[in-house]
């Protein structure tokens, strides 16, 4: 089974422990394992997703060996989009400054404040 992440991701950590390999494509991430039919494996892979915010696919493709000849099984891909953290930021900051406050506390606390 592989994994490939989009370009400037980043592998951070692989359950079991994986092959990577880096190209002009991205970072691939690959476990080889024989499995007994009927038997579960889970693999995990932490990632740090790229700087850029975009739109972006981490493919996963499961194989199956037969006579040493390796043919695909399954591809999936998972779409993930990656937002700026200044834009959320922004956004988190806007947000907050235009809540309403109502309670004594909350009024007590933003007087202090100065504000």
């Amino acid at each position: 089974m592989s994994q490939t992440l989009p370009l400037g991701a980043q592998i951070i950590a692989t359950e079991p422990a994986a092959e990577t390999v880096a190209n002009q494509a991205g970072t691939t991430a690959t476990w080889r394992l024989n499995l007994l039919a009927n038997v579960e494996q889970e693999f995990k892979l932490r990632l740090r997703a790229p700087d850029a915010p975009r739109n972006a696919s981490i493919v996963t493709t499961t194989s199956v060996v037969k006579d040493k000849v390796a043919s695909v099984f399954k591809t999936q891909n998972f779409d993930i989009v990656v937002e700026s953290a200044v834009q959320l930021l922004t956004q988190l900051t806007s947000r907050v400054t235009d809540l309403s406050l109502t309670a004594p506390e909350q009024l007590a606390a933003h007087d202090l404040s100065g504000t």
